[in-house]
């Protein structure tokens, strides 16, 4: 089970508010009395003092260790709304046409790359995990989006191959001065893509539906309310 370590901090400070109250319940009407009989001690003084600078530096510490932890629990969840971001629109959204192919390299590039993208988001949302309760709409609707991710590393690791295959084949420059040859090629590599977007097209129309549900959560976590120039959670589908 994953505590809401906000809440725990919460009950902490009422606690010792709890405590002190009830210590000042008690000390407190026999100090005035003294003091209303000019018997109070400067130890009694300093004692009250004392307790009272304890407290607050105890409340103090409190608040700050929870603070810290409102501002790691943020810092989470915005990497991992960045990551998602960058995966929807420069790793689903991208069309293979508008990669330059040269000798191959900038499509091994984009293929680590999205590898590599889908590792992050999986580490990210780890961090999530430790920081929220499976019940929280952040948690759900980011493992929602990792989930769509997961399939498309799939998806790509499935196909990508012999789509690189195709387009370094159909960009050589032997193969761009036979027409012939061209044509062909240019057919192969449609049939590739073609395979590649029929499963990969679900994948993406879904992970634009979670990121839409967890950018919704993200906002309603920061209070948009109280936060001014936070978006409400609508964004386009085009980059």
């Amino acid at each position: 089970m994953n505590w809401d370590w906000t809440v725990v901090l919460q009950i902490l400070n009422t606690a010792i508010l709890v405590i002190l109250g009830l210590f000042l319940r008690s000390y407190l009407p026999s100090y005035f009395r003294k003091k209303g009989e000019n018997q109070a001690t400067k130890e009694d003084t300093r004692d009250i003092s004392g307790l009272d600078e304890g407290v607050r530096s105890a409340i103090q510490e409190i608040k700050s260790t929870r603070d810290e932890y409102l501002r790691e629990q943020r810092n989470y969840l915005l990497k991992f709304y960045d990551l998602a971001v960058e995966f929807y629109y420069e790793k689903l959204a991208v069309s293979f046409g508008d990669i330059i192919v040269e000798d191959g390299k900038p499509l091994v590039i984009f293929q680590e790359s999205f590898h590599k993208n889908v590792i992050e988001l999986l580490k990210s949302y780890q961090r999530i995990v430790v920081y929220f309760d499976d019940k929280a709409k952040v948690r759900i609707t980011s493992e929602k989006f990792l989930l769509q991710a997961i399939k498309a590393r799939k998806v790509m690791k499935k196909y990508f191959g012999r789509i690189k295959t195709t387009l370094i084949h159909e960009m050589n420059p032997s193969t761009m001065a036979d027409k012939v040859e061209y044509r062909k090629a240019v057919e192969d590599s449609n049939h590739e893509e073609d395979k590649y977007w029929k499963e990969m097209k679900p994948i993406m129309d879904e992970a634009f539906d979670d990121l839409r549900q967890y950018l919704t959560a993200l906002n309603e976590f920061l209070r948009p309310e109280e936060i001014p120039n936070v978006p409400k959670g609508m964004f386009s589908r085009d980059a």
